[in-house]
């Protein structure tokens, strides 16, 4: 069983009762939260009491110890107040937490706000009390930044799961008493009570001046593991990989190599959150990015199947950038926007200097009863004039599939390409044509050729003409 599956099942397990009752609840200084639509989903319960959740909010001058200080106003105005929000089953005292905080504040001299709503978020039991908690937190946050008269232009509140919806709830608070939060980041946001179409019941891009989200764990439905939202919730919405599968955490599906990797990555997160590396790696890329400067270029793009197939290696006016320089991007932000980008598997998670799509079309498979129960498997490769290689990992080729596409990415200079090699294992497949396309360049290879292997990896290889051409039949 995937153990993305694990954690969804899990958190299956939480919906099954509702906290609270009542069509309304009311609390001082913080107004009323009905059940009304679209706050009236089984996923979604009403606003747990203030006292009983016990919002910290921890404070953390520049040049002082790592001891949080006692919220106050008259923050230095000339400084960035950057704001922190853990999501469910976590706390503001967590590795990652205070990661992120030490890699900002080693930035530039900024003020850091961390929201500890550690009660809310898990003490009280149920996923669906935690998603009712977070329009409470966020109005929490909206008055505690409107009493204290904070620079709104300078304010930059990053949430992760439900902490991005908290951080969505905030803004839209202080918008309604006439301000606007500058940015705000959504770190992989919480899909389980907020798929809907209603942008005032999760984060949207109304909430601040701007909004970027970076989509790690984006799956169709919880059964896909998607922990995240798919849907588009900010300005500019990033998809690292896809926005679903991450380099890095393929060890889920390797019962061998699943407890020496908790063994690394119980220092980053606690359980059960090692399990859920996809959801998770949204921080890591964030945090990889605040003083690291290699490039995180994410180009604009329908879907990572029209990325892989090289349709969109092109700025066409403006590309965003990944992580904490988002906001210096050249991007309208009038409407929300997809982005996609290949990133690495180990830190600092860098983009690749070079993209390149490769197809394989007029697919055929043999029929025989063999050919049917074998999975058949593909690495292809690539031959530069100077004899350097750049290749995929090996993947599956489904039966029923005509053409398919695999992106290969490179630092290597790839417009001298002089040959394509497909290693093949899985019985009988006829491959007719092979493109390649980089960024303002394609290749062709003619194969028609029937690829048998039985036992290992069967290796085919053709030259590659410049161009786009067609194959004699």
């Amino acid at each position: 069983m995937d153990s993305r599956l694990l954690i969804s099942i899990l958190v299956i397990a939480f919906l099954m009762s509702r906290s609270s009752k009542g069509m309304k609840v009311c609390y001082t200084k913080y107004g009323c939260f009905s059940d009304d639509p679209p706050f009236d989903n089984v996923m979604m319960s009403l606003p747990n009491n203030p006292q009983n959740i016990a919002t910290e909010f921890l404070f953390y001058a520049p040049n002082t110890t790592n001891l949080p200080q006692k919220i106050r106003g008259g923050l230095d105005s000339s400084l960035k107040i950057i704001i922190i929000i853990h999501g469910f089953l976590q706390s503001g005292r967590v590795p990652w937490v205070q990661e992120l905080r030490e890699e900002l504040m080693r930035k530039e001299k900024m003020n850091v706000i961390v929201v500890n709503w550690e009660r809310g978020s898990s003490a009280l039991g149920t996923y669906n009390a935690a998603a009712g908690n977070t329009r409470l937190v966020g109005s929490q946050l909206a008055e505690l930044l409107l009493r204290h008269d904070y620079d709104m232009s300078r304010v930059h509140v990053i949430g992760h799961s439900l902490g991005a919806h908290v951080a969505g709830f905030a803004g839209e608070q202080v918008r309604k008493a006439g301000k606007t939060i500058r940015r705000i980041t959504g770190l992989d946001p919480a899909r389980p009570g907020f798929d809907h179409d209603e942008a005032v019941g999760r984060l949207d891009p109304s909430d601040a001046d701007f909004v970027d989200v970076i989509h790690t764990d984006s799956g169709r439905n919880l059964l896909e593991g998607g922990l995240g939202l798919h849907r588009p919730c900010g300005h500019v919405d990033i998809y690292p990989n896809g926005g679903q599968s991450q380099p890095g955490c393929d060890f889920v599906d390797n019962l061998n190599g699943v407890l020496d990797k908790i063994s690394i990555l119980r220092g980053e997160f606690p359980l059960p959150w090692v399990f859920a590396c996809d959801h998770m790696k949204a921080i890591s890329y964030l945090i990889s990015s605040i003083n690291n400067n290699c490039s995180r270029l994410a180009f604009p793009c329908k879907d990572w199947i029209s990325f892989t197939k090289g349709k969109c290696f092109n700025c066409k006016g403006a590309c965003a950038e990944m992580g904490y320089n988002a906001d210096e991007s050249a991007v309208q932000r009038n409407s929300s926007q997809k982005f996609y980008l290949s990133v690495d598997s180990k830190k600092p998670y860098c983009a690749p200097l070079n993209y390149l799509s490769v197809t394989l079309h007029d697919l055929r498979f043999g029929n025989g009863l063999l050919d049917s129960l074998t999975r058949k498997k593909i690495i292809i490769r690539l031959t530069t004039r100077n004899g350097s290689k750049m290749s995929t990992d090996y993947s599956y080729v489904e039966d029923n599939v005509s053409e398919l596409s695999r992106l290969i990415v490179s630092d290597i200079t790839t417009e001298s390409l002089t040959s394509i090699s497909i290693l093949f294992y899985g019985r009988t497949m006829y491959v007719g044509r092979v493109t390649v396309q980089g960024p303002g360049y394609n290749y062709t290879a003619c194969y028609d050729t029937w690829m048998h292997s039985f036992f290992y990896f069967w290796e085919y290889t053709k030259t590659l003409h410049r161009g786009d051409h067609t194959c004699p039949d």
